[in-house]
């Protein structure tokens, strides 16, 4: 019974251990990509990017919005407006009322993002058409050849 009870421990220690290692390992990974942001190593960001994108399901939703945030400024720097508007079209999936932080990101980009997000908002809320009111009258015929 205590060999059995210990083997669960180690086990158990052993998942969380690795899961723990794992969540570092993704955060280094992210910092690694932001100082390549910050060095202006564009394709490097993309490459990265897409490494970590191939397996979304290991990344938090924090993370991933970091990660489609970087790889769509390193697109729009590289002036791939495709792939930027496509990553940023990733982030506004993920949440629709994400924005980008006025104070770590150009303005040029920050009106790009915030143009695709009003052009989604638009498609996904279309404006209702104003419909004139009608005016309905009734006429009244009145039988006077019958006798009461």
């Amino acid at each position: 019974m205590k060999i059995a009870l210990y083997i669960f421990v180690v086990i158990l220690g052993f998942a969380v251990f690795s899961t723990a290692a794992s969540a570092q390992t993704r955060s280094v990974e992210i910092e690694i990509m932001q100082q390549h942001l910050v060095n202006f190593e564009y394709d490097s960001v993309v490459t990265m990017a897409e490494k970590m994108l191939a397996d979304k399901s290991s990344f938090s939703v924090k993370e991933l919005l970091e990660i489609y945030r970087m790889k769509a400024i390193a697109h729009y720097s590289l002036l791939e407006m495709n792939a930027a508007l496509n990553s940023f079209v990733e982030i506004l999936k993920i949440d629709p009322d994400y924005s980008l932080d006025p104070v770590r990101t150009s303005p040029k980009i920050v009106k790009f993002f915030n143009e695709i997000k009003s052009n989604i908002q638009q498609k996904a809320n279309p404006p209702q058409e104003i419909q004139p009111a009608k005016i309905d009258t009734v006429k009244l015929i009145m039988d006077t050849s019958s006798a009461y």
